[in-house]
């Protein structure tokens, strides 16, 4: 996927609404809302969201001056960049919190103010609404406001992650396009890792938010081997000795998890082996070096 270049000539007319866009945001404290954003211009709101995106692009400070509104994923990794440094295998756990941290801070407020005005407290600090009225509320209500207020925030947070570790590996020397490719929505694989020379081999790589639950099993059974998975598991006992055999028997070379997450694991599901007899689980922090083991040789590192 190519990234937007910020160093890119845009027109004098394009100039202008960026001027614009930034000089609401310099003269306003703290967040200005994206409805607020869009009635400066007298354009159609797609055509508002593409600018502002691609202002966002270009100055990645005011990502989190803008409630309701996420730019692409990339941008947002810019901006966690700016913050805990360059994306690595090491460090990919704290950029996913330093991203996570920046959409609840551009998403948070809006939320957080519609159920204030629709959940009013009494004295005891109770809601007013009665239990059946309350989830008529959140079934409806709120469900539609999510919808409506949506702007692309449920595309972009599923793309964070597969685009950090996209990162990850571009920051490691690995090359988008010779080295990885990521496949978009309608491919077996989130990623796919490509050797570079000798049998071609391809590397499917699945990869998960925090939870595991059936979609990491659906993901691995549908992926072609060669498949690893990779993901931000915060529960280890996800992973318990029983449910370690099922994920076994889709056939993964690997499943790599933050490393406080593979500390926590049971001795017995790590005691189990894969086909290989590796074990299946390892830490986040040796994934890119095994994607680049994998580039020059089209296996895995071995892995006690």
């Amino acid at each position: 996927m190519a990234r937007y270049n910020p160093d890119q000539p845009v027109s004098r007319a394009t100039q202008r609404v960026y001027d614009e866009i930034r000089n609401k945001l310099d003269t306003t404290e703290g967040q200005v809302h994206f409805d607020v954003i869009r009635g400066l211009f007298s354009t159609a709101a797609p055509t508002v969201k593409k600018n502002l995106r691609t202002f966002l692009a270009r100055n990645p400070d005011y990502v989190d001056r803008i409630e309701g509104f996420l730019p692409e994923a990339d941008v947002l990794i810019d901006r966690a960049e700016q913050d805990i440094g360059e994306v690595t295998a090491t460090s990919l756990w704290a950029a996913n919190q330093a991203c996570k941290s920046l959409v609840d801070r551009v998403i948070r407020p809006m939320h957080s103010k519609y159920l204030r005005q629709n959940i009013n407290a009494g004295a005891d600090g109770r809601p007013l609404l009665e239990i059946e009225e309350l989830i008529d509320f959140l079934y409806e209500d709120y469900t539609q406001f999510v919808r409506d207020t949506n702007n692309g925030v449920t595309s972009t947070a599923g793309r964070i992650n597969e685009r950090l570790v996209a990162r990850a590996l571009e920051n490691s020397g690995l090359v988008e396009g010779t080295h990885f490719i990521t496949t978009g929505t309608n491919s077996d694989a989130d990623l796919v890792v490509l050797q570079t020379d000798g049998a071609r081999r391809r590397l499917s790589v699945e990869i998960k938010s925090y939870n595991a639950r059936e979609r990491l099993l659906r993901g691995l059974r549908d992926a072609p081997e060669p498949k690893v998975a990779v993901g931000f598991f915060r529960n280890a006992s996800e992973f318990g000795p029983q449910r370690t055999l099922t994920l076994l028997g889709a056939s993964p070379l690997a499943i790599y998890m933050p490393m406080d997450t593979f500390t926590d694991l049971d001795p017995a599901s790590r005691a189990h082996r894969t086909q290989r007899q590796d074990s299946l689980y390892r830490p986040l922090d040796l994934f890119a070096a095994d994607m680049q083991h994998f580039c020059a040789h089209g296996d895995l590192r071995r892995y006690p």
